[in-house]
């Protein structure tokens, strides 16, 4: 099974030559809690738990459109 630490490990190195760190750890932060709705700073404390199936494959699809460019809001169906 996927952990939050591999999702941000896998972020990081998809997302590096698009956003600077903090950026990429910030959408990662959005994308996991969005997918698992846990909380950030649940997130943040046991970064060792574990993603089902299903999260896994959704924060797969968006880091692929991210890597394409598109904005996270609009990947979530979110704006301001």
């Amino acid at each position: 099974m996927e952990t939050v630490k591999d999702v941000f490990n896998k972020f990081r190195g998809a997302l590096a030559n698009l956003y600077d760190v903090r950026e990429t750890e910030a959408i990662s932060l959005t994308a996991i809690t969005e997918i698992t709705q846990i909380s950030k700073a649940s997130i943040k404390a046991f970064p060792e738990k574990e993603l089902n199936l299903e999260q896994s494959k959704e924060l797969d699809n968006i880091l692929t459109d991210l890597q394409t460019g598109k904005p996270l809001q609009y990947i979530l169906g979110e704006t301001e």
